[in-house]
């Protein structure tokens, strides 16, 4: 029992290393490269309306609120200038085998104008290198209403720290655009364009963040990797333990297979079919033939040959008994054989 411990025991040893090996080749192959990208970006105000590609020509965005429909023309159409952002990728950035998120991240001014521009647009164009687009997506921003009381109940609490400078009254807000883009190789993307709908919005800065979009088992692997790692760690263990067992019972079954098959050969073989009469005679005529052959000289004396049992189907004769069995056959034969009966040398 102690040897078989110890044995399982090294299996178990050897199978737990080659888990850890097996994991660690299918999370090289299954996790893509993993990046995010956060790069400023900087407005130009004064960049001309009309050079700010649309999907469609006269848009104009909808919202629903309770049954109550209102129409906003697109802004690009009535200003002459709108602030606009343009990003350039570097070459082979982006790999088409993963999928990719873009987020912009705007610090905006909690301003009186901001206040009174309320709802905007602020719209994102990926391009290739000939300029063509490849995605486009628009997403409302605002800035949240605050009632008087509020913000001067507020500034009475923060006086201190924005006359420090310590606080400024800005507004935070994170917009997803696009999530699962694909990157055609034969078609690669290079430019991220980003303008907004109206040109008297006060920004204090814009960051543009582009990550590699997981999902699935590459998900879990990233967000969850002690869990997911020990998961994978046991069913590898085990999978390592079904295959040994199954190529054990496999070598079982084929051994008791041949030892079946051993015992019926050789039973074969020991009932085979005996001799008739004249077989039995023409192998004694051989084994005299050999035996006279084989006879010493007699300048060496006359040594006598011994007498060797000879195999005759079940059973062993020696050449004597051979002989007489011979002679008595033969006398009750019909039909004349030519050669005399063998001799044997006493």
């Amino acid at each position: 029992v102690t040897k078989w411990l110890l044995i399982i025991g090294f299996i178990s040893v050897l199978f737990a290393i080659g888990s850890v090996f097996w994991f660690f080749v299918y999370y090289q192959w299954t996790m893509p490269a993993i990046f995010t990208i956060a790069q400023p970006l900087y407005f130009d105000y004064q960049h001309p309306a009309h050079q700010i590609e649309e999907p469609h020509e006269n848009v104009h965005i909808h919202y629903h609120v309770d049954n109550a429909e209102f129409n906003i023309p697109s802004l690009s159409h009535t200003k002459s200038t709108l602030p606009m952002a343009t990003f350039l990728l570097p070459p082979n950035l982006l790999s088409s085998n993963s999928a990719y998120s873009f987020t912009v991240h705007f610090t905006f001014a909690d301003s009186p104008i901001n206040r009174q521009i309320g709802m905007f647009m602020m719209r994102m164009n990926l391009k290739n290198k000939e300029g063509s687009i490849l995605s486009t997506v628009s997403r409302p921003t605002i800035v949240p209403y605050r009632t008087t009381l509020q913000r001067m109940v507020k500034g009475i609490i923060l006086l201190i720290p924005s006359l420090l400078g310590v606080y400024e009254e800005t507004y935070e807000t994170t917009i997803p655009c696009i999530s699962y883009f694909w990157d055609d190789s034969s078609d690669p993307l290079r430019t991220v364009q980003i303008s907004l709908s109206h040109p008297d919005v006060q920004l204090y800065k814009a960051t543009l963040y582009i990550g590699t979009e997981l999902f699935g088992i590459p998900y879990a692997l990233h967000h969850y990797f002690i869990f997911t790692s020990f998961v994978f760690l046991v069913l590898f263990f085990i999978i390592q333990w079904i295959f040994l067992l199954l190529a054990s019972a496999f070598y079982l079954i084929r051994s008791s297979q041949l030892r079946k098959k051993r015992p019926q050969r050789t039973q074969q073989s020991n009932f085979s079919s005996p001799l008739t009469t004249a077989e039995k005679i023409e192998r004694l005529r051989k084994e005299s033939d050999v035996r006279e052959d084989t006879l010493i000289d007699d300048d060496f004396g006359g040594l006598p040959i011994k007498e060797e049992p000879l195999e005759m189907g079940d059973q062993e004769l020696s050449v004597s008994e051979c002989s007489n069995l011979a002679t008595v056959e033969m006398e009750e034969l019909d039909e004349a054989i030519e050669s005399p009966t063998p001799t044997v040398i006493k």
